[in-house]
């Protein structure tokens, strides 16, 4: 019983309470405890505290669990767990994320850390407590410390030697001096520990169990299956008697004669390596008959090597037939993912304890440094845009990548870049006043005083100043398809695509096996034949999957074109009613429904169906002309260009640049029906890849919003991958017929 309880006999009747429970086929009146005692959380075994043997009463014991996770499969599944762990980096931060500055207890913590136990490096201490966690489920550490009692270090015991105690609830002794923990030795009960003196964290505990319940254990009837396996395959190199062939003798030979063939032939290849080169004549009559092998490996082991990657949240893909090379990617990729996450919160749950509760600090926090996944090409491509869009300065770019700021501050202002030239951010939020109006009289008429009258007829008389109006509309950010809404819809397209570009390469694949086993053999000539087999079996595909592209494309880009046409529209300061709002809407979403259904269209240069069709013509075509066989034309089609991540990237890029120039055209064009003169103009990038097609849009200027640029587009991108944007100008038609009067 918890300290501090009161133990007292409980009676209490129902009788009265429920009447219906004397009643026919009535549930009864419960049994009275003999003594009512606390709610157990665990039924444990009477005088399990005695116990000089840890998990004595589970069904496999730490030796039996010690001795299955070193079996070939389990070991490089955890050895690969703890590789992906080292290379992971780490920090102590506050929780908040709000101080600035350097904390002298993030440098105490961190130093603590970085060699828990004062010798070894953190890296490898946590590879140690990795091995008790995946193989036991039962990793431990005693808290040294110092005379006073503060935490002076971590050092790993070993989880099998550590027998956890209960109170009469079932639940660990909680106190600080409460014997909590018991290690055993040899069968000998060797110390007692507390909670203050050892930290027992197990991954993943059972109500109904002392101990954790770790990987190994998940999978002990397929770690036994797996030892047969190995041992049957061991003994056909071992013990095994069936030969490679056996020589069928002409007829009539008898034993002597076969025998001295055997002798000779034995005599001229044994041990010769370059006679087994050669072609030997032998007798007429004589027949060889080869023994098929016994499957080293098959499904079976393919699907023992799957089990064991499942447990371990690890993609099978070292151990299977690999079908598709960027499905295998993606599953790689979605493994380590999926796996790491729950063992790195693992980890940061008990590293905080010890950090919030033991050192005392409960506004820091142990962290995983983030992964940055970003390519140096992407990284430049959303350098160049923030720096565009003035989200970030020309020094914060540099300092990201490691570099010094720029002399003079020349970097430490952020810009916007425009079809006239760079300006900087504040020059927009806040423009320079307009120059002072000059008053001039009219011809003729009295002058100021002290001034002499104008001409009637002079024409050298200065006008009024052009109002700044039109200037300062001119003045708005590029809107980019490197803005965080427009990268998060290229991510969720991306993985979007490669599943179903994937899920097509194998559907395809074994469309077209099907249908080649059923054509048979070509006709005479190889090359008509295998252009008209080509034709024939590409024509009937469907690309059931390829049609999900129209549901896609408008499930993740319909908001992404619909937000790009309100920030056109907001960009020149228009204040939209409700009715501009549904039409920017409407405009912007009905081009994205337009583009889904064009892109899985039968026909049309738009066309993904097509062109996936054409490139499985050539594929197809291609096998059959080189005789390559069925199983190899399927192949070549899972691992072609045509189902592929690259090619989801790229599909992915584009859409998002096409949905972004949709959807700002569409605001432009709404924005223009409102009474504003909208002019256009095409920027590049800037870069070497920049192609002469985007730099004849940017050498064009500026054109009217209704004209198409030199490339046949009205927006970007003018081609797949393209990283250009279309901007704008705005002028007011009053300001542009003040102009027009003046120069009359």
């Amino acid at each position: 019983m918890p300290k501090g309880g009161v133990q007292t006999n409980i009676t209490f009747s129902w009788a009265g309470t429920n009447p219906s429970a004397w009643g026919p086929f009535s549930p009864g009146i419960p049994l009275t405890p003999v003594v009512q005692e606390p709610v157990r959380g665990f039924d444990f075994k009477p005088n399990i505290n005695a116990t000089l043997r840890p998990r004595a009463y589970e069904q496999f014991g730490f030796p039996a669990l010690r001795a299955f996770a070193n079996v070939e499969l389990i070991r490089l599944a955890i050895e690969t767990r703890k590789d992906q762990f080292e290379r992971l980096d780490w920090q102590i931060k506050p929780v908040d994320n709000k101080k600035k500055g350097e904390d002298p207890r993030i440098v105490e913590v961190t130093k603590f850390w970085r060699k828990p136990d004062g010798v070894t490096p953190f890296a490898t201490f946590l590879r140690q407590s990795l091995e008790d966690l995946l193989a036991l489920d039962a990793p431990a550490f005693e808290k040294r410390r110092t005379r006073g009692g503060k935490l002076l270090g971590l050092e790993i015991v070993p989880g099998d030697t550590i027998h956890p105690m209960v109170d009469d609830t079932g639940r660990r002794p909680r106190g600080a001096s409460d014997l909590a923990y018991q290690q055993v030795i040899k069968g000998v009960a060797w110390a007692d520990l507390t909670n203050a003196d050892l930290l027992y964290v197990p991954r993943n505990p059972r109500p109904n169990h002392l101990y954790g319940f770790g990987p190994v254990e998940q999978i002990i009837v397929t770690i036994n299956t797996i030892l047969r396996r190995q041992a049957s395959q061991l003994a056909y190199f071992t013990e095994g008697n069936v030969p490679a062939g056996l020589l069928n003798a002409p007829d009539g030979w008898d034993a002597r004669k076969i025998q001295e063939l055997q002798q000779w032939f034995d005599d001229r290849i044994s041990g010769n390596q370059g006679e087994q080169n050669k072609l030997i004549w032998g007798p007429a009559g004589s027949q060889y008959t080869a023994f098929k092998s016994a499957p080293v490996k098959d499904e079976f082991d393919e699907w023992l090597a799957r089990i064991v990657a499942f447990a371990f949240s690890l993609p099978p893909t070292p151990f299977i037939r690999q079908m598709n090379r960027s499905t295998g990617e993606t599953d790689q990729e979605r493994a380590l993912e999926e796996g790491l996450e729950p063992l790195k919160l693992w980890a940061k749950r008990w590293i905080d304890d010890v950090i919030q509760d033991e050192m005392g600090y409960a506004d820091l926090e142990f962290a995983w440094a983030k992964e940055d996944s970003t390519s140096a090409k992407e990284q430049s491509e959303i350098d160049n845009a923030d720096l565009r869009n003035g989200s970030k300065t020309i020094d914060e770019v540099r300092d990201a990548r490691g570099e010094d700021p720029l002399p003079d501050g020349l970097g430490a202002k952020p810009l916007i870049y425009t079809a006239s030239g760079a300006v900087t951010l504040e020059s927009v939020i806040n423009p320079p006043e307009p120059p002072e109006q000059v008053v001039v009289p009219a011809p003729g008429a009295e002058p100021a005083p002290g001034g002499k009258p104008v001409p009637a007829n002079d024409e050298t008389a200065p006008k009024p100043a052009k109002p700044a109006a039109a200037e300062k509309l001119a003045k708005i950010a590029p809107i980019t398809a490197a803005r965080p809404k427009a990268r998060r819809a290229k991510v969720s397209l991306t993985k979007s695509l490669t599943k179903i570009l994937a899920a097509e390469g194998d559907a395809t694949a074994a469309a077209v096996e099907k249908a080649l086993a059923k054509l048979g053999k070509a006709e005479e000539d190889p090359k008509i034949s295998a252009a008209r087999i080509a034709d024939a079996i590409a024509s009937g595909l469907s690309f059931d999957e390829l049609l999900q592209i129209e549901q896609l494309i408008e499930d993740d880009l319909g908001d992404l074109a619909a937000d790009s046409a309100k920030l056109a529209v907001d960009a020149f300061g228009i204040k939209p009613d409700e009715g501009l709002t549904n039409r920017v809407y409407d405009r912007a979403v009905a081009w994205v429904k337009e583009r889904g259904a064009e892109l899985v269209s039968v026909d049309g240069d738009e066309s993904l169906v097509e062109s996936t069709r054409n490139m499985m013509r050539s594929i197809i075509a291609d096998g059959l002309e080189q005789n390559i066989g069925t199983d190899a034309i399927a192949e070549a089609i899972q691992e072609s260009a045509a189902f592929s991540e690259d090619r989801a990237t790229t599909i992915a890029q584009t859409e998002v640049a096409m949905a972004n120039g949709a959807g700002k055209g569409a605001g432009w064009a709404e924005a223009q029906a409102d009474g504003l003169v909208i002019t256009k103009s095409w920027q590049t990038s800037n870069d070497d890849d920049t192609c002469d097609e985007c730099l004849g849009n940017e050498a064009e200027g500026d054109i009217p919003l209704d004209q198409a640029f030199s490339s046949g587009d009205d927006f970007e991108p003018a081609h797949p991958r393209c990283s250009c944007v279309t901007t704008a100008e705005a002028t007011d038609p009053a300001d542009s017929a003040d102009a027009t009067d003046d120069e009359s």
